[in-house]
């Protein structure tokens, strides 16, 4: 039997996703990890974004609960609630509110609550260990086609049929193929220099009304902007947001004077209202990093998943939904059988995807700001941006329209603004040269829309 031993480097949601997807396909699997793991819901040295702002998209949500039967109702369990991003939490764009429009839900939560819920789940299967130690290298067979291994830092090694890195975005894996006469992955980026403050907060049930949060998200020209959003057992999560190194501080007092100056005055008054239970964080990055496994003629039985993918604007929420869409790719190929020879290939080929389409996303928006440097990526065209404009034009003012930018960007399907209605709808605004009507970002939209025929 090949499939005796599968190695990930990494227990990161990405490692532990794609240890959930070959546990009925490997009779041992292993993490290798440097954080000790602790029964406790507590934020790890190795996800640095751990204290920040998350989101899963709704799409992420169902492939994990695919993955592992019953999550959702252990993260209920667990103090996590559910909420419908589109209709719950307003989002003022750069041209005005988007129409609320109801949609399917997702789960709010805090990052470490939500990594030991699964870390829990994925460590119960009964052939997943973790062994604690540092990755230093890969193993390879003596022709040097094959990954047979990982070498940790004291030397040993630990044989393999099959290693997936997930060890994120720093990781070592393009230096280890060199080391074996093979060449790195391009990397595409787009790097608008973000930076983040977050904290978690009490806030009186009088205050929001019938919303659950508020998304107003930096803009060209406006470079300070601000999220609230659900988190776990009645505590939200409270991001100031700067781009191109417009960062926000880390004192109480410069935190709230950076959140009045989001594009809505409505952030700094309702965190003005709250009551801390968490100090400040801050976290920077670049920007969006994209590495191109799949051009790489590598050596086989070798997969890279999560952030040594690619890893994006934390905003955006898509990187905890590649990485379960990761592992369904790979249960999917391991069902297929019938020899790991050849697989790390065609779950990479398959991920890419799935990849460049949240990446072209995440990276387009970002690109459009002044300044921003670009790698290996094109910034949108000027007719691009018209068009992206206009479609945001008309969200403030069409349910649809509205429903179809949040399910591109929720459920990973840019595909969905590409129809004929779509088209047409765009079409005849700039035709008619309208823009949208003045708005006043103190005043989001009361009503929800709920559109037949969507939610399916």
């Amino acid at each position: 039997m090949e499939n005796q031993h599968l190695v990930i480097i990494g227990a990161s949601i990405s490692g532990l996703a794609a240890a959930a997807a070959a546990s009925e396909h490997f009779a041992r699997i292993t993490l290798i990890e440097r954080d000790r793991l602790v029964e406790t819901a507590e934020p790890r040295a190795g996800v640095p974004q751990g204290t920040q702002i998350h989101a899963l998209l709704p799409v992420g949500l169902e492939r994990l609960e695919d993955l592992l039967p019953g999550v959702t109702d252990d993260l209920l369990a667990a103090g996590c609630d559910t909420f419908d991003e589109q209709a719950d939490c307003p989002l003022l764009s750069s041209v005005g509110w988007r129409m609320r429009v109801k949609s399917l839900p997702t789960i709010a939560f805090r990052r470490p609550l939500l990594e030991l819920v699964i870390r829990r789940r994925v460590l119960s299967l009964g052939n997943v260990t973790v062994v604690y130690g540092s990755a230093r290298g890969l193993v390879l067979s003596d022709d040097q086609r094959r990954v047979e291994g990982v070498r940790l830092r004291d030397g040993s090694v630990i044989a393999a049929d099959l290693v997936i890195d997930s060890s994120g975005r720093r990781t070592r894996s393009p230096d280890w193929l060199t080391e074996h006469g093979y060449d790195k992955p391009t990397e595409v980026r787009a790097e608008a220099y973000m930076g983040y403050a977050t904290q978690f907060v009490r806030i009186p049930e009088d205050v929001l009304g019938d919303i659950r949060g508020i998304v107003a998200l930096p803009i060209p020209g406006h470079l300070k902007g601000g999220v609230l959003l659900p988190a776990d057992n009645g505590v939200h999560s409270l991001s100031a947001v700067g781009m191109m190194r417009d960062y926000p501080p880390r004192e109480q007092g410069a935190f709230l004077e950076f959140l009045d100056q989001a594009p809505t005055p409505l952030l700094g008054a309702i965190a003005r209202r709250s009551e801390p239970v968490s100090d400040i964080r801050i976290y920077h990055q670049a920007g969006n990093l994209r590495r191109k496994w799949e051009a790489v003629v590598g050596p086989d039985r070798f997969l890279a998943v999560g952030d040594a993918v690619a890893s994006f604007n934390p905003v955006y929420g898509q990187g905890i939904t590649l990485a379960a869409s990761a592992g369904t790719l790979l249960r999917e190929a391991l069902a297929a059988g019938p020899t790991l020879d050849g697989l790390g290939r065609r779950v990479q080929d398959m991920l890419a995807n799935i990849v460049d389409d949240a990446f072209s996303m995440s990276a387009a928006v970002d690109a459009t700001f002044p300044g921003v440097q670009l790698v290996n990526f094109t910034a949108p065209t000027d007719e691009e941006i018209r068009i992206a404009t206009a479609l945001e034009e008309l969200a403030t003012v069409d349910a649809k329209i509205s429903y179809a930018l949040g399910e591109a960007t929720w459920y990973i399907r840019p595909e969905v603004l590409e129809t004929p209605e779509v088209h047409a709808s765009v079409e005849r605004w700039l035709a008619a040269g309208r823009t949208a009507a003045q708005i006043d970002p103190a005043r989001y939209p009361q009503e929800v829309i709920e559109l037949d025929g969507v939610l399916q």
